[in-house]
């Protein structure tokens, strides 16, 4: 680690902010990505949940939030920050933008969120992203 175990775990303090009632969003657009993946917020994600680094490193447990919450972060909180109108939720006079994962992110180990894919992308209720599925032929 670049700056050494101790101040590492000392950056991005995500719940110190939050306990001092600071606003709080975040980002799966370049450059604010996880360098190990960045078209893939379940990185950023995970690391939120867990604060592991790639290699087992300890990031700064005490820092550690609930997946509820980050994906708060990465959805409505996101949208009071780029203001973009009627994105960033499931209600009523939204865009219903969302995609269908292919495990249940609030099911799985934390360990494993990273590993989550997307099966399905709507925008506007509309699907335009599917998977390719192989079916066997018995």
């Amino acid at each position: 680690m670049n700056l050494g175990i101790d101040r590492t775990k000392t950056t991005y303090p995500i719940k110190t902010m939050l306990e001092a009632g600071m606003p709080v969003e975040f980002s799966s657009d370049a450059p604010a990505t996880a360098w190990a993946d960045p078209v893939k917020p379940f990185v950023g994600i995970k690391s939120a949940v867990t604060r592991v680094a790639y290699d087992g490193t300890n990031t700064g447990d005490a820092e550690r939030i609930d997946v509820e919450t980050t994906i708060e972060f990465y959805t409505r909180e996101a949208q009071v920050v780029t203001r973009i109108p009627k994105v960033g939720q499931l209600k009523e006079g939204y865009h219903a933008d969302f995609i269908v994962l292919n495990k249940d992110i609030l099911e799985i180990p934390a360990n494993e969120i990273d590993q989550i894919s997307v099966e399905e992308t709507y925008l506007k209720g509309k699907v335009v992203f599917q998977r390719e599925t192989i079916s066997s032929i018995n």
